[in-house]
């Protein structure tokens, strides 16, 4: 039977682009046609620890011919992403061959890619290879390859993963990734085993939430139960989240903290920020966000970016909304509705806020195909430019976001325009639109949203050079007939605002810096910290580490703009102790708060935790097999973690103890490193320590900025101004300063806001 090659592969890319929100898996048969994927069943399993979910998810996969029989030959090969809960790292995986277990080893992600395509053959054969694969590709996106599926036949597989709990009330989202990126050819039901020794352990579904006391296993009906949480109890009596533990062996042995404590509410009034802030969103064209080929309705690019800018703004506004600070939505949705969907400014706690949210959780693939029409032709609709009604609706979707912000004084108002989909260019088709119905104290910003991914020449210690994985800040908007860049130079943001995930956006805390402390005999941990506000209005801050001898009290210090000392007090929290929990050295690992030991050159936090990230590779084949007696203890265990040996017995992956590198933080050494109150600059600090180079990189070992010895001749003291090599604005987040002299080198880390 013949066929357009090009035609499937744009098929196969309609599946495969980005990073989405709601993600996919499809076949593709020896033949090269498109096919299904089945699950045939689905087990979860998830033991509870106080800051952490260790979640099991067993599958069996199918795969048929998309179009019936005869349209595909086995073996099939299955691939596309799959979606996790935001924080989660995978830690590992089990592929059966018949009997035999194959366990997921950590590589290389070139070394993997190379090593899955030579076992693929480029012609059917005998089912005999065994690869499976999984890469992370986003933030919360992995991707996964699993080849072959006979005709008529299942190929099981296991993954695990752990989620961190980041929020304070001890409430996870649990549902099957796999499950999720396998929309309408899902099993009607899954089965949940929990199993763990938390306080307090409810499970949200159908609804409402039900005590649930593990171990327990509980049937899902997949269909209609919904979102599903856990929630416990894991909070100290003043609010505080305190863990400890401690590892005795290998290179990394040491004690693990994580605490996060609440601010009082004496200082966080004085922290707060009381903002409205509006998204504008708009779907131009819409018709383009689908392809219509031979009778068959395939989501393009523009429909997938649409689904994720709508999760995107769940997200932000997430991070934006509490106690004094609202968020509101105007979505035109493009199709010629004469009026659009609008979402009063609310909190988090608003019922406006939660049914904004719910809108926004609804934007998948069935949802934009039940609102734009079928085109009429193959090769997908971008519609008719009405360059005059764009503008019209410009006009009138800024009127709908004027009424929405109050007249309250003291509040930061700002409105984000967010469009999708293809945009006419030319300077002919732009005007600057008339503002005076927006509130004179309302800014604007515009971006898609969307943060891509590039990639960044980079040089190691040793002069090894290569193209390395990078986030590249969201693209603007466009409007057509719009001119959003004169727009955005009129309405100029105020210091009131700050980046935020690459988008300009009111801050969520004001510019008061803090540090914790924590002292034992064997010496101290200081570090500047983020302050965050959650959704109920609380402020927290925490301290993340990993050294010998910590000390068990914590010290707060608080500065305002001009450096002086806003608050100072110690407390020593109630610890919980996990000594010998193997799951706090992967939490520490991921935490956006930790000390981290030196990450340069080419080492990475992955071949120490053994978890992927998007240098590295799971991959399975049949040289990873286990003897028969590992198989029996992890059959029913599931795929293990790496082993204590396995994590901590190699010295060289982020700290080599013959190089003198240390931290700043174990030992004084005459470097300082802090973030100056009221300005996005860090101060570097070396008086006699006659440096050779400073570098600062963040957590993934990319270079950010560097000083050569010459020009440091003469200086006790650098500023870092917050930017990259390339005068861009680095992303907030943690990143660490290695500072190189002749008699060692010597590390500290800070976070920029």
């Amino acid at each position: 039977m013949e066929k357009s090659h090009t035609f499937w592969a744009a098929v196969l890319a309609v599946f495969l682009v980005g990073a989405p929100a709601h993600a996919q898996l499809s076949a593709t048969s020896s033949d090269d046609w498109p096919g299904n994927v089945g699950l045939e069943f689905s087990k979860v399993k998830v033991t509870v620890g106080p800051l952490w979910l260790d979640i099991e998810e067993e599958a069996e996969l199918s795969a048929a011919p998309a179009y019936g029989e005869g349209y595909g030959i086995g073996p099939w090969l299955i691939s596309g992403n799959f979606d996790v809960p935001r924080g989660t790292v995978v830690t590992g995986c089990l592929l059966w061959n018949n009997d035999t277990l194959l366990m997921g080893k950590l590589r290389g992600r070139a070394d993997a890619t190379q090593k899955f395509d030579s076992l693929v053959p480029p012609l059917p054969s005998a089912y005999r290879y065994d690869p499976l694969q999984i890469d992370q590709v986003g933030d919360s996106t992995y991707h996964l390859k699993l080849y072959p599926v006979a005709d008529g036949g299942t190929r099981r597989i296991r993954i695990r993963y752990l989620v961190p709990v980041t929020s304070t009330a001890g409430d996870v989202p649990v549902l099957p990734v796999l499950s999720q990126a396998l929309t309408g050819t899902s099993v009607p039901s899954w089965s949940l085993d929990v199993r763990g020794a938390a306080s307090g352990l409810k499970i949200f579904h159908d609804g409402a939430w039900f005590p649930l006391a593990p171990p327990a296993s509980r049937n899902l009906d997949f269909a209609t139960c919904g979102a599903v949480h856990l929630r416990w109890t894991s909070l100290a009596p003043d609010g505080s989240r305190a863990i400890r533990g401690r590892i005795d062996t290998g290179a990394w042995q040491g004690d693990y903290v994580l605490f996060t404590g609440r601010i009082p509410d004496s200082i966080g009034r004085r922290l707060d920020i009381r903002s409205e802030t509006v998204f504008l969103w708009r779907w131009i064209q819409p018709g383009s966000f689908f392809d219509n080929y031979y009778g068959g309705r395939y989501l393009t690019s523009y429909g997938q970016e649409a689904i994720d800018q709508a999760q995107k703004m769940v997200g932000l506004a997430g991070q934006l909304a509490g106690t004094g600070s609202k968020v509101g939505l105007v979505a035109d949705q493009g199709s010629g509705d004469t009026s659009a969907v609008v979402f009063p400014l609310s909190d988090s706690a608003g019922s406006d806020f939660r049914r904004m949210n719910t809108w926004l959780n609804g934007i998948d693939v069935n949802y934009l195909s039940a609102r734009i029409p079928v085109p009429a032709s193959s090769g997908g609709s971008s519609g008719n430019l009405d360059i005059a009604k764009n503008r019209q609706s410009f006009r009138a979707d800024l009127r709908e976001a004027a009424v929405l912000y109050s007249r309250d004084s003291g509040i930061v108002r700002h409105l984000v325009v967010v469009t999708v989909g293809p945009v006419a260019t030319g300077g002919d088709y732009q005007e600057m639109p008339d503002l005076s119905g927006l509130p004179a104290t309302v800014s604007v910003s515009s971006s898609q949203l969307i943060q891509g991914i590039g990639y960044q020449w980079t040089c190691s210690n040793s002069g090894d050079c290569g193209y390395m994985v990078a986030d590249t800040p969201p693209l603007r908007s466009q409007w057509p007939g719009i001119d959003l860049d004169g727009v955005q130079a009129v309405r100029l943001g105020s210091v009131n605002l700050d980046s935020i995930q690459g988008v300009r956006l009111p801050r969520i805390r004001t510019r008061v810096s803090a540090n914790l402390s924590m002292t034992s005999s064997q010496g101290s941990l200081q570090k500047d910290v983020v302050i965050q506000r959650g959704p109920d209005g609380s402020w927290t801050a925490g301290i993340n580490a990993q050294a010998k001898g910590i000390g068990n009290q914590v010290t707060w210090n608080f500065f305002d703009d001009s450096a002086n000392v806003v608050a100072s007090w110690s407390q020593t929290p109630a610890w919980i102790v996990a000594n010998g929990d193997s799951v706090l050295p992967r939490l520490w690992a991921v935490s956006p708060g930790k000390i981290t030991p030196n990450f340069v050159g080419k080492t990475s936090i992955a071949p120490i935790f053994g978890f992927v990230d998007r240098q590295y590779s799971l991959l399975a084949t049949p040289a990873d097999s286990m003897g028969r007696e590992r198989q029996r203890a992890y059959v029913d265990s599931g795929v293990p973690f790496l082993s204590s040996k396995d994590i901590f017995a190699k010295v060289g992956y982020g700290e080599d103890r013959s190089s003198g590198v240390r931290s700043v933080v174990q030992a004084k050494t005459g470097l300082s490193v802090r973030l100056l109150a009221g300005v996005r600059k860090v101060s570097i600090e070396f008086a006699g320590l006659d440096p050779l180079s400073i570098e600062i990189r963040d957590l993934r070992g990319h270079k950010v900025a560097d000083w050569s010895r010459q020009s440091l001749v003469g200086k006790t003291s650098v500023t870092w101004n917050g930017r990259n090599s390339s005068e861009g604005s680095a992303p907030s987040g943690l990143y660490v300063v290695v500072l190189r002299t002749t008699k060692g080198s010597f590390a500290a880390q800070v976070a920029l806001p």
